[in-house]
């Protein structure tokens, strides 16, 4: 089930890995300011569909950076938050 604690309005920033399965999302949230989500790629739906991790987030990019190290292949990169990001709710 969604946290819906959060409001996560706006996406600021993305990272993502070399092979674009997993990465870190900046959003704006009403509550915390800016809040840093895992993302991972879902496969049931389009190349670029991501859904956020376990409905995690964290107050920083650290937080979110040791919750994805294990799933990460390479380094990440920031990237085009237009054309590579749809958060898609996850449906378990």
């Amino acid at each position: 089930m969604p946290n819906k604690f959060l409001e996560l309005d706006k996406i600021i920033t993305v990272w993502l890995d070399e092979e674009d399965d997993f990465g870190i999302v900046e959003m704006e949230c009403s509550v915390l300011r800016n809040s840093f989500c895992p993302i991972e790629r879902n496969e049931y739906f389009s190349k670029n569909k991501y859904s956020i991790k376990d409905y995690l987030w964290f107050p920083n990019y650290q937080g979110a950076r040791r919750n994805i190290k294990p799933y990460i292949t390479g380094r990440l990169s920031q990237r085009n938050i237009d054309i590579l990001v749809k958060l898609d709710d996850k449906k378990s």
